[in-house]
């Protein structure tokens, strides 16, 4: 008889190429109920962690802000503004 293959107990790593997210830095933020709500959509539709989403919203920010960089500035508007929405 074949014997199946024994796994090891627990939850497998949640991190990035399987890492142990316990290895990870925390970070703590508190957010409007809004944007959790927003997020926990994102996570049902896409499937992805909490973690797999605010990497790639990182990373897409600051895209931008590269982005933004190259393209030469208007001449109405500040150097260091932000811009709202």
């Amino acid at each position: 008889m074949a014997r199946a293959v024994s796994r090891k107990a627990g939850r497998p790593p949640g991190g990035i190429n399987g890492q142990r997210v316990r290895d990870y830095p925390q970070v703590s933020i508190r957010v409007p109920p809004k944007l959790y709500a927003q997020l926990a959509s994102l996570t049902r539709e896409t499937g992805m962690s909490r973690l797999e989403i605010f990497i790639e919203a990182i990373d897409c920010f600051e895209s931008s802000l590269r982005t933004s960089r190259r393209r030469p500035r208007s001449a109405g508007r500040a150097r260091g503004t932000a811009r709202r929405q």
